[in-house]
């Protein structure tokens, strides 16, 4: 912004002291943009290595040489449009040509799918440690169990996993996978631990800030921990014998950083070929934007989500972080199609997953409506909610089902609380909740009824409980977490040497270069 001003104010270099002095901050910053065109703000900010992207809109996507250059657009067989490719790319599997949706009954005589192997998928015949649902421990139908079985198989036990990733979108991705069993050695280093230990209110005082963060505890629940400075040789060569123990590695660095390291996929496969990487760069492993650094929110701004969210007549409003599950789900459903062609083929592979052709999928409808009607479409946020008595209290109501225009309906909602306006309409058959904060859902009698959340004991922020996943399987695991997140560096001692056989000397070495270790260092 050319504020050398500002640089007089340390509070200004956190993300804390920036939220303090908000108005002053985004004054500054609505000033600066102002006087220059979106544009020239990208190209500063892409020079700079800050997150950017421009707000799209249906139109807008279709013109990024970007997405273009990646050959992300596909015709949509027997319609002169084109829609978003499939989000992944494997390297052993080529993508499924696309075909034209079918006629009512066209396949009614073709013959029905083979039935497939029972067996676990990746390979895993034994049972692990962890709690599951065997044979005649199922779930019972829409409920989850109160008490995890101990010693039954888990869908994934026995698949290793090495992980790289860091802040939300990756680890969310192995979260699932050590979810249902798989062994996870999550890959910090002291100089850089992983951001989300920063991030979010904390809700202890009972050690340092980087083992509080309510986010980092919950996207790496069941998972164990160490650090290694992957700077330094020491610290690749440890990187590559774990690699020999994985069966899968995954990483969400922009793509310079785990090459630069030497880490790439012909490099970690040359002593195990039947490797799986995962890599979930921001925009892809090519194209003009390949190395810009890029969150959540970049993908909400790019894709349209930003455009579609706000108020009418309001400026966009980014959706909040909603892109990085998504891509974690996305990206393990990928984990798990390449350990089944592994198991099948015998063949590893490397796997991409570009966060922004994820975020697409999910606003395809825009760039289609842009191209069957030419509208780019708006922002409607403050439709179908209204406040009721009290403070602070809102209602969501079924527009399409409300005999009531929106102004008799909010005087109505107005002189009720939300529970008598909620119960009302839903009597009168017009769906309605009333809005919450998040932190209210751990009362909520349907969440508490299927045991949705599941309780862990940290030693530095004592019990809490965790969302549990959004699915269950009839045939288990019953409870899905079983160990709190890592602390820093907790397990250096049992990967490093209990398993991969380092010396008494050779990790006191280690720790004295700083190569691993259990506290952060500048």
């Amino acid at each position: 912004m050319q504020r050398d001003d500002l640089l007089a104010d340390a509070s200004l270099f956190t993300m804390v002291g920036r939220f303090m002095k908000a108005d002053e901050v985004n004054g500054a910053l609505n000033e600066w943009a102002a006087a220059h065109t979106a544009t020239e703000i990208e190209a500063l900010c892409e020079a700079a290595r800050i997150p950017v992207a421009l707000v799209g809109n249906g139109q807008m996507l279709l013109e990024f040489d970007h997405l273009h250059e990646r050959g992300v657009w596909l015709r949509q067989p027997g319609r002169d449009v084109v829609r978003p490719r499939a989000p992944f790319r494997f390297s052993k599997v080529e993508d499924r040509a696309l075909i034209a949706a079918p006629n009512a009954g066209a396949n009614d005589d073709d013959a029905p799918w083979a039935a497939r192997s029972r067996g676990p998928v990746g390979g895993a015949g034994s049972a692990g440690e962890g709690n599951g649902a065997g044979d005649g421990q199922r779930v019972a139908e829409g409920q989850r169990s109160g008490a995890a079985p101990v010693g039954s198989d888990l869908p994934l036990a026995g698949v290793k996993v090495l992980d790289f990733t860091a802040f939300w979108a990756g680890p969310a991705a192995t979260s699932w996978l050590a979810a249902m069993g798989a062994d996870v050695i999550k890959v910090e280093a002291i100089q850089r631990p992983d951001g989300m230990r920063l991030a979010g209110p904390v809700a202890s005082s009972a050690g340092p800030l980087y083992e509080l963060s309510p986010l980092y505890h919950a996207m790496n629940l069941n998972k164990r921990g160490i650090t290694l400075d992957c700077t330094r040789p020491e610290g690749v060569a440890i990187a590559k014998r774990l690699a020999q123990w994985a069966d899968i590695v995954v990483e969400n660095f922009t793509p310079r950083v785990m090459d630069d390291f030497g880490l790439t996929y012909d490099a970690l496969r040359a002593n195990r070929d039947d490797l799986i990487m995962l890599r979930l760069p921001a925009f892809g492993l090519s194209g003009p934007w390949r190395d810009r650094p890029g969150f959540a929110q970049t993908m909400e701004q790019l894709t349209g989500m930003a455009w579609a969210t706000g108020y009418e007549g309001g400026p966009p409003i980014i959706a909040g972080g909603v892109v990085d599950p998504m891509v974690g789900a996305h990206a393990s459903l990928a984990m798990i199609a390449a350990l089944a062609h592994r198991d099948k083929t015998g063949q590893g592979q490397m796997i991409e997953v570009a966060m922004v052709e994820v975020a697409l999928a999910t606003t395809a409808d825009q760039v289609l409506r842009y191209q069957l009607t030419g509208e780019i479409g708006d922002r409607r946020g403050e439709r179908e909610v209204y406040a009721c008595a009290g403070d602070n209290a809102w209602i969501a109501v079924d527009a399409d089902r409300d005999p009531m225009r929106c102004e008799d309906r909010a005087a109505w909602c107005a002189s009720r609380s939300v529970t008598e306006a909620q119960t009302e309409l839903l009597a009168d058959g017009i769906g309605a909740l009333g809005a919450v904060v998040g932190f209210d859902s751990l009362h909520d009698v349907q969440m508490q009824a299927r045991g949705y959340f599941e309780p862990l004991t940290h030693p530095m922020v004592g019990e809490q409980q965790f969302p549990s996943l959004p699915i269950t399987f009839s045939a288990g695991p019953s409870r899905v977490w079983r160990t709190p997140a890592p602390t820093l560096g907790e397990h250096n001692r049992a990967v490093l040497i209990d398993q991969l056989g380092l010396t008494e000397t050779e990790f006191a070495h280690l720790e004295a270069e700083a190569v691993i270790g259990t506290v952060p260092v500048k």
